[in-house]
């Protein structure tokens, strides 16, 4: 496969840049829907989010605890107030957060009734967690 690109890319280099460039809007409209997806799920909770600008959160923290245990820094709260940068800031949207509250107490009825109705065993659960 990687021979047939580069082959392609040699014969027609207008449609190599043609696919990257569609590649790059592709991925660009992938980002937008990815961060409208993430301010809608925020803004129904009723609190105040930050997004900080380094997202591997697993890398991050490693990097963090290392420091901690090299005896850097004193603690995992300290070097985070150093070298956390905030990206974006939600504020909630308080007449969103109430419509998901009134849902969520909605499914919380419902889903209680779902586990009841298992319990009795009218119904089978769709999965069961591993050793039960």
């Amino acid at each position: 496969i990687f021979a047939r690109l580069l082959l392609i890319s040699y014969l027609c280099p207008q449609l190599t840049y043609t696919c990257e460039r569609v590649w790059c809007q592709a991925e660009e409209v992938d980002k937008k829907r990815k961060e409208e997806k993430r301010k809608e799920k925020e803004l129904k909770t009723g609190c105040k989010v930050k997004i900080p600008k380094i997202t591997e959160a697993t890398a991050l923290g490693a990097a963090m605890a290392a420091g901690v245990g090299a005896g850097v820094y004193e603690s995992i709260s300290q070097i985070a107030k150093e070298i956390i940068v905030w990206d974006k800031e939600y504020e909630p949207n308080l007449d969103n957060t109430k419509a998901y509250n009134k849902i969520k107490v909605n499914w919380e009825k419902a889903y209680e009734s779902q586990l009841k109705l298992v319990d009795d065993n009218i119904t089978s659960p769709m999965w069961k967690a591993p050793g039960l």
